[in-house]
């Protein structure tokens, strides 16, 4: 038997998974810390206003957490529901959907290090650096280059030598495609 929820227009299933939201929302505690911690970091990103890059890092990280969370609350109603008295196979269920919470939050604070750690890179601890627009340069990032020192543009070196190589076109080293540590604390 086929249940009379299945295979409804598209504006009645939006309507069961905002139900199921609005349920989390009400009867469950985590729910709603994971949903405050969201929105915290929505404002730190509109805040932080870092690249693209980073955006879509922190919303995958949030949006990964909240719906284990979600999948955690159903599993436990279910679970719940179908078996209401303690049971030792009932317990591994719910603690590994617990766990899965738990993975995704750790990863979303991995996300959310990274994303630390590049500001303090190229933002310095003291703030933001003033006179310009304060932006991470995950790419450069990657592959171990800092950006130039107006924010704008590839590392230093990599546009004027014309090679992809890390060596550059005279053989260096990254050093020479990247300021210098002293003049970047002296000028920024």
């Amino acid at each position: 038997m086929v249940s009379p929820r299945k295979n409804r227009p598209f504006a009645a299933r939006l309507g069961f998974a905002l139900a199921g939201l609005v349920t989390a929302w009400r009867n469950e505690r985590s729910f709603r810390t994971q949903a405050v911690c969201a929105a915290l970091a929505l404002a730190g990103l509109a805040i932080l206003r870092p690249a693209p890059v980073w955006w879509a890092l922190v919303l995958i990280a949030c949006g990964a957490v909240v719906a284990a969370e979600l999948f955690n609350t159903a599993v436990e109603a279910l679970a719940d529901r179908l078996h209401p008295d303690e049971h030792p196979a009932i317990r591994v269920v719910k603690d590994c959907a617990a766990a899965a919470v738990l993975v995704a939050a750790a990863t979303a604070l991995g996300v959310a290090l990274a994303m630390v750690l590049a500001l303090w890179r190229h933002g310095g601890s003291a703030g933001m650096p003033q006179g310009r627009m304060w932006r991470l340069h995950a790419p450069a990032e990657l592959v171990g280059l800092r950006p130039d020192r107006d924010g704008g543009g590839p590392a230093r070196g990599m546009a004027q030598s014309g090679s992809a190589s890390a060596l550059g076109a005279e053989g260096r080293g990254f050093e020479s495609l990247c300021p210098d540590q002293s003049a970047r604390s002296s000028t920024g």
